[in-house]
């Protein structure tokens, strides 16, 4: 027993000696040392289509959405409609009461015809008023000044107060005033003058008769367009005031996203891009569009800069509705035949990208590439010393299965950078 176990031990020391020896022996022989390269994986450069893409949050609007609002004070208003309700062009959405505006369309109508009546006079009579005014005030002048001398000369000899010759005297002497009044009136006067002055106020008093009935007009709101009664902002028979909001539709067949993107990002968007459209509900329900607007300015939020863009919804259904978060991956660019790698092939050094080839003898060489467009998972490549079916290798440690993508909704790739607003960038 004790000799079977000292053999063992001594086959246990040969076989561990013989090991480290083939070991020595092997990197003598030329064995090159621990590259970093033991979890490199290889990847066999293909040509496939690729697609850039930019992903970033975005608000469901309609295209066609109004509020309206009332036109004048009114007491009470009658609505006609409640929320929900499908409206056409021209339906009637709530009347107001025109009681207080009938009032002041009678008043000034009232005021016309008076205005109307003075003209007619001045025409009949001319200065013959004036005239007769300007004689009437000269004999009253006259009548207090005989009053008055006879007054002077009854004081002078004792028969009346100090009092009653001053008030004769104060009596003469707005008699006279009024008398010089009515000369001053007589030759001043103006007939064709006076009646412009009267026609002018008859013109501001028949366009403010018009502005009542344009208002008054204005009592029956009526829908602009088809579409969705989506709010009221009064109850019934309540007064309203001038420019309250009274009632507010929508289009929901016309439906538009709006969404922010980073100024860093918005130089790759162009009108007219390709966008897919998807709810946070609904990942799997996918709606089509087109960049239709970009805003001119940006709009500044903390250190942030965002620039606003409006994509139309082609084919929007009951799913889609105003107010709903979306996602929205526009279409940058793209190709159907594009030399692509994953990212993890790339190597940065300084400002430039290279690939590790693998040769055919088993030798690697950086290879100095252009990068293009970007998908989620794959970068092309743009090299004259590659070409399909090279090998490169990959810094993964996770194994890469690459196929091409069957729609919009995709893993992000690892470490790719940020984008729009909410958003995850180019893909």
């Amino acid at each position: 027993m004790l000799q079977n176990k000292k053999w063992m031990i001594g086959l246990v020391i040969f076989l561990a000696v013989a090991a480290m020896t083939s070991y020595i022996r092997f990197f003598r022989e030329g064995e090159p040392p621990d590259t970093g390269l033991e979890n490199a994986q290889e990847y066999i450069l293909k040509r496939m289509a690729i697609e850039e893409e930019l992903s970033t949050s975005a608000t469901i609007v309609s295209k066609y959405s109004q509020q309206l609002k009332a036109g004048f004070n009114s007491e009470t208003i009658d609505l006609k409609v409640a929320i929900g309700d499908e409206v056409i062009e021209g339906d009637v959405l709530a009347i107001l009461d025109t009681g207080n505006i009938e009032l002041q369309i009678l008043t000034r109508e009232k005021h016309i015809e008076d205005l109307e009546a003075q003209i007619d006079q001045l025409k009949r009579e001319g200065k013959t008023r004036l005239a007769t005014a300007l004689v009437n005030a000269k004999a009253t002048y006259e009548n207090y000044k005989v009053t008055y001398e006879k007054n002077l000369k009854l004081y002078e000899a004792g028969a009346i107060s100090r009092n009653e010759l001053d008030g004769s005297k104060l009596s003469m002497d707005r008699a006279y005033n009024d008398y010089i009044l009515n000369q001053s009136n007589y030759a001043s006067f103006d007939f064709e003058g006076e009646i412009e002055l009267i026609r002018n106020q008859i013109e501001i008093e028949r366009e403010n008769v018009e502005q009542l009935d344009l208002e008054k007009s204005e009592a029956t709101i009526r829908a602009p367009f088809n579409g969705v009664v989506t709010n009221i902002f009064v109850d019934d028979n309540q007064a309203v005031n001038p420019e309250e909001p009274i009632v507010e539709i929508m289009d929901l067949s016309q439906l538009e996203a709006e969404a922010e993107i980073s100024e860093y990002e918005i130089v790759k968007v162009k009108i007219g891009q390709t966008v897919v459209i998807s709810t946070l509900g609904d990942r799997k329900k996918t709606y089509e569009g087109a960049v239709s607007m970009i805003y001119p300015s940006g709009i500044v939020e903390g250190s942030e800069v965002y620039v606003l863009v409006i994509v139309d919804i082609t084919n929007p259904d009951e799913g889609l509705k105003p107010g709903f978060s979306c996602t929205l991956d526009i279409l940058l660019s793209g190709s159907e035949n594009a030399l692509v790698v994953p990212y993890d092939a790339l190597k940065r050094i300084n400002d430039d990208y290279f690939v590790s080839k693998l040769n055919e003898d088993g030798s690697i060489t950086d290879v100095e590439v252009e990068t293009g467009i970007e998908s989620n998972l794959m970068i092309e490549v743009i090299s004259d010393d590659l070409e399909e079916g090279d090998v490169v290798l990959v810094m993964s440690e996770i194994k890469i299965e690459i196929h091409q993508p069957e729609g919009p909704f995709q893993e992000e790739a690892p470490g790719r950078p940020s984008g729009g607003k909410n958003g995850n960038g180019g893909k």
